[in-house]
């Protein structure tokens, strides 16, 4: 696509919300929400990470500024959600895709639909790895330990 859209906002990360449906455990028995560092990623994606992420995302993804706009549109962008995934020890997240509802209102096809879909993945996938490449330092002993941005 290129560079033609300019990063939005960074997503504003569920501080109340557990990624439960998507980690295998009970939260309150891995160590409560703060466990997942949302405060602190939220921070990094504010720092630069956020628009570093979209910017390489964008300039790699294979969507049409169209398509890149219905994610926008349909406020999907600001649903990805970033989480200190414990299990891992990296980042962690989770994309949202279109509703069967939003497709049909769009009037948008089912491979253009997953498309967009895939492409939130790569999205939410490349912010990750950001984070964690350039922003995270948190070492070998887990998330408890007291960290800065890397920059």
């Amino acid at each position: 696509m290129g560079s033609s859209i300019e990063s939005p906002p960074a997503p504003e990360l569920p501080t109340n919300r557990t990624p439960e449906a998507y980690l295998d455990g009970d939260v309150e028995s891995i160590g409560g929400p703060d466990t997942f560092r949302r405060d602190e990623l939220e921070g990094f994606l504010r720092e630069g990470a956020w628009k570093e992420g979209f910017n390489e995302w964008a300039e790699n993804t294979d969507l049409t500024e169209d398509e890149v706009r219905i994610a926008l549109n349909e406020d999907l962008v600001r649903q990805l959600d970033f989480y200190w995934d414990i299990d891992a020890n990296a980042v962690g997240y989770s994309a949202p895709s279109l509703s069967v509802e939003q497709r049909d209102s769009l009037g948008v096809d089912h491979e253009t639909a997953s498309a967009i879909d895939d492409a939130l993945e790569d999205l939410a996938r490349t912010v990750a790895e950001m984070l964690d490449d350039r922003y995270v330092d948190w070492g070998d002993e887990g998330p408890d330990v007291e960290r800065e941005s890397k920059m």
